[in-house]
Formats: C-alpha cells, sequence, structure tokens
C-alpha cells in the first residue's frame, strides 16, 4: 500500500491450505497441525539465515481443535504441539544471539480465549472469551506488563524495543501503551459524570508531576489526515482524574494526554454513553 510506504514483505509462507496434495484435507484436522509446521520450518529458517527485522507467525491447529473439541485431550495435546514448534523459532533466536552478538525480542500471544461451558465457541463479552495472554523474553519491562496488557499493546512494545521513531502525528493516534522501556500512566478511560466528561487514568510512574490534555472533535486520521488537538489543561497527574465540560455538540471527542514519555488517547462518544 502506498499509505503505508509501499513495504513488501522480504519472505512470505501462507496460502498452504490450498495445497491439497502436499496437505490433504481429512476429518482429523490434522493437515491444519502439519501446516503449522511447515510455517514454523520456514520462519526458524528465514530467522537462522536471514535475521529479518521484523517476522509474524500464525499457528492455527490451537483454535482448530478448540472449535472441534472445546476443552478436551485434544487441545491440551495442540496446546503441547504449538509450545513445541515454537520451540524451534526461540532456538533459531538463541542461535543468531550467541553468533550474531544480536538482541531478538520474541512476543507470544493469543487473539481470544473460549467460552466456559464448553471451550468451543469464543466472540462473546464473557470473561474467558475476552481474556488473552502475553508472554515475551524482554528483560526491560516495565510496571505496565504486570497490569494484563492487551494486545493493542504489542505494536508500541516492538516498537520500543527496536527504538523506532514514529512520526508525531502517528504516535498521538496509537492506542496501545508499551509494556517495554519508559511508560508514565495507562488505563486512559472517559466516561459521562453529570453534565460533563470525567477523564481517569493510572500513574504508573511517580515522577511526573502533570499531564497536558488536547481533544479534538475530527477524525481524519482515519483516512490519512491530520487531526488538530487543541490544549485543554495541564493537570496534576497524581490526581488521576479530571473533569471538563465540553464546549461541542460534537457527537464524539478524541482525547489525547501528553506526558514525558508517552502520548495516550481515549474516545467519548455521546450516543453510547449514554445508552449505558
Amino acid at each position: 500500500m502506498p499509505d503505508a510506504g509501499s513495504i513488501y514483505l522480504d519472505f512470505k509462507y501462507d496460502s498452504l491450505e490450498y495445497d491439497t496434495i502436499r496437505f490433504p484435507h481429512g476429518n482429523d484436522r490434522k493437515f491444519i497441525q502439519e501446516i503449522d509446521e511447515a510455517v514454523v520450518n520456514s520462519a526458524a529458517q528465514a530467522i537462522a539465515n536471514h535475521a529479518p527485522d521484523l517476522t509474524w507467525v500464525y499457528l492455527e491447529f490451537t483454535d482448530d481443535m478448540g472449535h472441534q473439541f472445546g476443552d478436551s485431550p485434544q487441545f491440551y495435546d495442540a496446546v503441547k504441539a504449538a509450545d513445541t514448534q515454537i520451540g524451534k523459532i526461540w532456538n533459531a533466536i538463541k542461535e543468531r544471539e550467541k553468533n550474531f552478538n544480536e538482541d531478538w525480542l520474541i512476543v507470544i500471544t493469543t487473539d481470544h480465549g473460549r467460552d466456559a461451558e464448553t471451550g468451543k465457541r469464543h466472540g462473546g463479552q464473557s470473561d474467558r472469551e475476552r481474556l488473552t495472554w502475553i508472554t515475551t523474553n524482554s528483560k526491560n519491562l516495565n510496571q505496565y506488563f504486570k497490569a494484563t496488557p492487551g494486545m493493542v499493546d504489542i505494536m508500541p512494545s516492538i516498537a520500543s524495543h527496536l527504538n523506532l521513531t514514529i512520526p508525531e502525528q502517528i504516535r498521538k493516534e496509537i492506542d496501545g501503551v508499551p509494556f517495554i522501556g519508559p511508560v508514565d500512566i495507562a488505563e486512559l478511560k472517559a466516561a459521562l459524570d453529570q453534565d460533563g466528561i470525567l477523564l481517569q487514568w493510572n500513574l504508573l510512574n511517580p515522577a511526573v508531576d502533570s499531564l497536558t490534555v488536547f481533544t479534538t472533535t475530527t477524525n481524519n486520521f482515519a483516512m490519512g489526515g491530520i487531526d488538530e488537538y487543541q490544549k485543554l489543561k495541564t493537570v496534576s497527574a497524581k490526581e488521576e482524574k479530571f473533569w471538563f465540560k465540553p464546549d461541542s455538540d460534537s457527537l464524539f471527542i478524541k482525547i489525547l494526554v501528553s506526558t514525558p514519555h508517552q502520548y495516550l488517547n481515549t474516545w467519548f462518544v455521546k450516543k453510547r454513553l449514554s445508552e449505558q
């Protein structure tokens, strides 16, 4: 995509489910596990031989067994198999670190949980279905990692590990909080409070005395544009809350908070909050 810098993948190993000769489909769905094995072997080889700056690997068999059997020996065996497969990638990483003095980061996660009744379904709002987890080898974890970060926090964490310089206008729009490197606040929330908006956050860095709140009623960023945020006020960070009355009739307000080490944003949507 031109908007993303027209960057192409150097290596890709995908769509193997269409190769029904090499991976014949059967009702036991073992071909998915065989595809996962082929993907892992390719990823480990690419890491060992080429050391790409960023690698993304998706393994499907655990999810497949979960949908088919739910909480079951088949599902648990699939998890164990995935652990062994990820170990191949981890071994390739350790070889790179040993032989080339490189500093590698691995982040392992899941994109959803499963229903509590059977373990077969997901997509609802139960605690178990919404539960995800993250594990990593990083030795530079900050205090936010202990607060159960989500998938949205992985990208800024990887960017922190890679020491990427993200343009300011994009930094303002990143939803996640890095669990690697310096961090000041987390859990930014906006809620209707009487005739105003109550903004709340968790202060993670006690050395931060104040933070600055900005707002905008546009979302030009969604179409590749820039939103002009207006400064609202600089407030005490230690209060962990700030109430204000918006001077706009817009159906939504984007709220941006600036601290010494980060930007963090949230939305206030009038209709959605008034329906709660």
